[in-house]
């Protein structure tokens, strides 16, 4: 009786180490590479000019008017100061924050 449960024991952690050998590894994540030296320049990001971000926020505007979403826009630098702003009529106060 023990040697019968030893075996199938044996055959049975043979056949799980199989499975797992067969297993496709996800390709690593390209965020987890770590580098010999680490960039202090890098910066936050490209500045955005008043004039661009006034185009995002009417671009946005003219989208949200066509689909009858009223809404507060808020456009944001890189480092999150806001650049542009503009709350469209009956947009819920809320939002302003969460804008």
């Amino acid at each position: 009786m023990r040697y019968g449960l030893a075996i199938a024991l044996a055959v049975a952690g043979v056949l799980l180490g199989m499975g797992t050998g067969k297993a496709q590894q996800p390709p690593p994540n390209p965020m987890d590479v770590i580098p010999d030296k680490m960039p202090f320049n890098v910066p936050y990001g490209s500045p955005i000019t008043l004039k661009r971000a006034e185009a995002a926020l009417q671009a946005t505007l003219d989208e949200a008017t066509k689909r009858g979403w009223e809404m507060n826009v808020s456009v944001v630098g890189p480092t999150g100061d806001l650049v542009a702003f503009a709350r469209m009529d009956n947009a819920q106060l809320a939002s302003v924050q969460i804008s």
